[in-house]
């Protein structure tokens, strides 16, 4: 909130700076006011239409505010500018997946944990390789992330993986 305030008290000095405008518009995001984080970084990406971390900033908020085509087309122009974006890559199979289209967020997954290997990123993509019949893709995955960080969620999807290979003792013990 402090920083809001102080944000919103530099806006009359500042009215075309980038900066202010992308910090306040994450400031409301985080303090879930979406409408006013939409504008700003709305407002931000205008003056810089070329960032790809904006536009990002941008496609989350407008899909955490329930707009998941402008989020979508956000995420796409933020690929353009940046094809490396592990964030952009990353949201936006998050998107497909929420949306029910998982195999078009496969590749996106595979390439957000290509640039940035994280536990979230591939349970979601081990997740997907299972949903679209990758079993042995998922079941390799799960056991690399196993290696990393063992949870019970990753135990799950194994036993689920096992079970839908016929395997059904593994799937018990991992159940």
């Amino acid at each position: 909130a402090e920083a809001a305030a102080q944000l919103e008290a530099l806006l009359p000095y500042a009215p075309r700076t980038f900066e202010v405008h992308e910090l306040l518009g994450l400031v409301y995001a985080a303090q879930s006011q979406d409408a006013k984080a939409v504008e700003q970084l709305q407002i931000a990406v205008r003056l810089k239409p070329d960032s790809a971390a904006a536009r990002t900033n941008l496609a989350a908020s407008l899909f955490h505010s329930g707009k998941s085509e402008l989020a979508e087309g956000q995420f796409r122009k933020a690929l353009e500018l940046d094809p490396r974006d592990y964030d952009a890559n990353h949201n936006l199979g998050e998107l497909y997946i929420q949306s029910g289209r998982i195999a078009e967020a496969v590749p996106l997954l595979e390439k957000a944990q290509e640039i940035r290997p994280s536990y979230d990123n591939g349970y979601d993509l081990a997740l997907s390789y299972f949903q679209t019949g990758k079993l042995s893709q998922a079941t390799q995955l799960v056991q690399a992330l196993e290696q990393t960080k063992n949870t019970g969620e990753l135990h799950n999807l194994l036993a689920q993986i096992d079970e839908k290979n016929g395997e059904f003792v593994p799937a018990v013990n991992e159940f």
